[in-house]
């Protein structure tokens, strides 16, 4: 009796969040519903953006939208973290999980452009606040020496949600039931939320609540620029390879010294030293190249997108 005695008074001693039997299953559940919607969405919107595109004559455009949302859901990972330990994480999956809503609302009917990029790029945004939330919340209503149970369950989810959106996206492709695809994308994301709502308390962190700003700008331009880097180095010719170096640099500057004067010290040698792209260039590589043109012929994109 003294061993079920203290068996039973100090087994949750390194829990940080203590549920009861139901409610952790409950909350497990939440969690990988969370990455099941997830990577529903990374594998899926590939294969289903292309068609809708297609319909609105911005086939073209496939590759910059899909750099864009990437941005904004690298971006928001450390940034959804901070405010969930400033908000709760319970608040912050349940503002996600109705703005994931609302974007795949407007994926799915709209036959703009512009709507659907700012909608993508929402989505992004959205699902990247969250992403880190359920191996955050695994931690906190396990056992450390439960966790990496967990963690495996958490990755076969991830493996399922793609599996998943594999077979039923291009099944609804086939169909042409673009709609219908892109809202099932955020119903594990909602279902979650709404268990969560239930059986997770909102825990604020009692440490430093103050966000960031300048880590904050620092990190989403290490982001930025480095994904810009891979996107675009194999996509101009090597007279503006300085481009993606630049980039590069900047970006290991951002992220290792979080130096601001350095950053504009390394911006400022750019914009003087690198050669002005054709005005038909995207718009990401014309913010990072505005010095003057040699004397040479300008360079020019024979009509394709750099993209």
């Amino acid at each position: 009796y003294l061993l079920r005695w203290i068996m039973a008074n100090v087994s949750n001693s390194n829990v940080l969040v203590p549920l009861s039997k139901q409610k952790k299953l409950a909350a497990t559940a939440a969690c990988i519903l969370l990455l099941v919607g997830i990577a529903m969405t990374g594998a899926g919107f590939p294969v289903i953006q292309i068609p809708i595109l297609t319909k609105m004559h911005a086939e073209k455009s496939f590759t910059l939208i899909t750099l864009i949302a990437t941005i904004a859901t690298a971006v928001m990972n450390p940034v959804g973290t901070k405010l969930g330990d400033m908000m709760g994480k319970r608040s912050i999956i349940i503002l996600a999980a109705i703005l994931s809503l609302a974007a795949t609302a407007f994926l799915a009917v709209t036959n703009s452009y512009i709507v659907f990029l700012i909608a993508r790029t929402v989505l992004g945004l959205s699902q990247g606040a969250i992403v880190a939330a359920p191996y955050i919340i695994v931690r906190e209503i396990n056992e450390p020496a439960q966790v990496p149970k967990y963690m495996g369950i958490l990755a076969s989810g991830m493996a399922v949600g793609t599996l998943l959106s594999g077979f039923l996206t291009g099944i609804l492709v086939d169909k042409q039931m673009y709609g219908f695809a892109i809202i099932s994308y955020a119903i594990p994301v909602i279902l979650a939320a709404i268990l969560l709502a239930l059986v997770f308390p909102n825990i604020k962190s009692p440490f430093n609540t103050k966000f960031d700003v300048p880590g904050a700008a620092l990190i989403a331009s290490f982001i930025t620029s480095f994904l810009l880097a891979l996107n675009f180095v194999g996509k101009i010719r090597s007279g503006e390879m300085s481009l993606a170096v630049t980039l590069l640099l900047f970006a290991v500057v951002c992220l290792k010294t979080q130096n601001t004067a350095a950053c504009c010290w390394l911006a400022g040698w750019h914009i003087s030293t690198m050669p002005r792209l054709s005005t038909t260039a995207p718009w990401p590589l014309q913010a990072f190249s505005m010095g003057p043109a040699p004397k040479r012929a300008p360079y020019k994109s024979r009509g394709r997108s750099l993209l």
